[in-house]
């Protein structure tokens, strides 16, 4: 009976009446993050830090099935992803895990349309990603207000100073609320230049 609770709640959004069929099968009208991929395969955002990334190819907590106001706010969000067109190019830290980009948003695409509803790490690091693309996302502070994103992030401001590693220009960039001068070639490069004291 779990497994078969397992798998309605994977397609609850295609089910006519869910929440009924749920509480009579015995169970709670919920849903549950079922990963589609082998964790060790999967490609997931650098939006996603290593460790939410190994949570997210786990089964989550269960939430409730979201209203229909947070299901038109889920598919706007998912909507400003088809309006990217140039992504950036596949990265990764070591290992087998790959971080690509367009690979998470279409996977997150694919849950929403059978689940209908995104848990709330997977929703944080789809809002972290689409700030990224915003120049190419049309009314994207608008947009962004109202689906509850924050600001993008300001590009990086160049310097005239070199890296002392591999030579490239040194960039100043924000990272966790304040300023930090790194240098532009990362992540080949991950020179961060100490603060002065």
């Amino acid at each position: 009976m779990k497994a078969l609770l397992r798998i309605a709640a994977k397609y609850a959004a295609k089910i006519d009446g869910y929440a009924d069929l749920a509480v009579a099968l015995g169970g709670t009208p919920s849903t549950e993050h079922v990963a589609s991929e082998p964790a060790e395969t999967a490609a997931v955002s650098p939006a996603v830090d290593v460790a939410e990334a190994a949570a997210k190819q786990q089964p989550a907590s269960q939430t409730a099935v979201p209203s229909e106001e947070e299901q038109a706010r889920l598919r706007d969000l998912l909507g400003m992803v088809d309006e990217v067109t140039k992504w950036r190019a596949p990265s990764g830290r070591g290992g087998k895990r790959v971080f690509d980009d367009q690979e998470f948003a279409e996977s997150l695409k694919r849950q929403f349309s059978q689940k209908g509803s995104l848990s709330d790490r997977q929703v944080a690091a789809l809002k972290k990603m689409l700030a990224k693309y915003s120049s190419q996302i049309k009314n994207y502070e608008e947009r962004a207000k109202a689906d509850g994103i924050g600001t993008a992030a300001q590009p990086p401001v160049q310097l005239e100073e070199r890296c002392p590693d591999c030579g490239a220009p040194l960039v100043q960039r924000m990272g966790r609320g304040r300023p930090f001068i790194g240098c532009s070639a990362f992540p080949k490069c991950r020179y961060i230049k100490p603060r002065e004291k």
